[in-house]
């Protein structure tokens, strides 16, 4: 919750506990994991997420060109057929 965005404040409502309780949490997730800070943290639980892979490639893909037809085309019936 706190990778995606989310205040100490906003995950502790979420989750029905004290914002102290999310920074003793978050804490020791740090200290667990060796984090010298929050950014480190993100971007351990990025790489470790099962989509991680699939938005690695997404940053490499080239978007694909949707062909529009106008609207001449469609009503002079010369429109392509899919």
């Amino acid at each position: 919750m706190l990778a995606s965005g989310l205040l100490n404040k906003q995950v502790a409502f979420e989750l029905g506990i004290t914002e102290y309780t999310v920074q003793l949490h978050r804490g020791h997730i740090m200290r667990k994991m060796e984090a010298d800070s929050f950014a480190d943290l993100v971007r351990m639980a990025d790489k470790l997420s099962p989509n991680h892979q699939q938005h690695a490639l997404a940053q490499f893909a080239v978007p694909s060109v949707v062909h529009q037809e106008s609207a001449s085309q469609v009503k002079s019936g010369t429109r392509r057929q899919a």
